[in-house]
């Protein structure tokens, strides 16, 4: 019994070994950033080999024709809604009418 209790003693006893590993932190890490001629932040040529993200593009608006409306409501609501109004020569998505058109002319 005596000798389990020594080597129990023992390893209470033993001073611990530094390690030679230093302390870890919790700081994020760093990205590995440089900069352009601009002073803007880009990624070094270690990074190179990650896909670069694809740039938005801002969407179109909607626009509308309303050559042949007689109505301001309608103008009303398109504004409310951010359609663009545009003439009939300009390239639009919605042509609205509010009295008989001939197929040929919308």
């Amino acid at each position: 019994t005596t000798s389990s209790s020594d080597s129990a003693n023992e390893k209470a006893t033993k001073p611990k070994q530094a390690s030679t590993k230093p302390a870890e932190t919790n700081k994020p890490k760093k990205k590995n950033l440089g900069r352009n001629n601009k002073g803007n932040r880009v990624p070094n040529a270690n990074n190179a080999s990650k896909k670069p993200k694809k740039r938005r593009r801002k969407p179109r608006p909607l626009t509308i024709c309303l050559t042949n409306c007689r109505y301001e409501i309608v103008r009303n609501v398109a504004k409310r809604y951010s359609l663009m109004e545009v003439g009939e020569d300009e390239s639009w998505n919605i042509y609205w009418t509010d009295f008989s058109v001939s197929l040929e002319r919308a």
